[in-house]
């Protein structure tokens, strides 16, 4: 009960962690100890137990049994895939710039998007005079200079360039529709589908207009999937 109720009352007198059962904090305890019994054959690393020795050798195996189903990313440990997914996946974007209107899920993110606010070109292109202001465009810029697709979808023959492409396009293989229109039934895989698809509703400046563009959107109710039309587009619902 006291797993479900969250509340951790047990803390280390060492540090600022707390934890749910005394179990969990006398795991914890034994890593502030500067005994540590457990050896790693391969690399020579100890570790204050066997629980913490066994978790280090999965590393070493190479096998990575937690793969996320919306992108091509695999991990060794499920803790780190759920991380992975709250970061990238969630759709939630906890982090919003003070200069503009965007926002990301990742506080890394933010700090990388406002450089470009700064104006501050510090990387160069040894192959052309772009500059950059970030090491992560400065890689994709790199690319297209060599034009090797060196990122290959496991789902069909298509390859990318760049790996933000072949994580976008997994999305597409997954068909989580985590973006909606908040002006029809319509919902999108990514973001840019939205963003394109919201350019279509116009804006209207009488309530008999909106009830006569209104009449544009047909929706078939009576099975589990409804189709709607918007213009010459249309869309199934779940």
């Amino acid at each position: 009960m006291k797993i479900h109720s969250g509340l951790k009352k047990f803390s280390c007198n060492m540090c600022p962690k707390r934890f749910l059962t005394r179990q969990e904090l006398n795991r914890h305890g034994i890593t502030h100890c500067r005994l540590r019994p457990a050896s790693c054959s391969v690399c020579k690393r100890s570790f204050p137990d066997k629980t913490l020795l066994k978790a280090h050798i999965k590393i070493h195996s190479g096998f990575k049994e937690f793969r996320c189903t919306l992108c091509t990313k695999q991990f060794f440990f499920k803790n780190l895939l759920a991380k992975h997914i709250d970061n990238y996946h969630s759709g939630v974007n906890k982090f919003p710039c003070n200069a503009c209107s965007d926002s990301f899920s990742m506080i890394k993110q933010l700090q990388s998007h406002k450089k470009i606010h700064s104006g501050l070109k510090e990387i160069s292109c040894d192959f052309c005079s772009k500059t950059f202001t970030d090491k992560y465009h400065f890689k994709n810029h790199i690319a297209t200079h060599s034009g090797e697709k060196s990122y290959d979808c496991t789902l069909c023959h298509a390859s990318f360039i760049w790996k933000v492409a072949l994580t976008r396009h997994m999305k597409l293989h997954a068909g989580l529709k985590q973006y909606f229109c908040n002006d029809c039934p319509a919902k999108f895989v990514l973001k840019t589908q939205l963003t394109r698809h919201k350019k279509g509703h116009k804006s209207f400046t009488t309530k008999g207009n909106l009830n006569m563009h209104k009449k544009g959107h047909s929706v078939s109710v009576g099975t589990s999937r409804q189709k709607f039309t918007f213009g010459m587009a249309s869309y199934l619902i779940e």
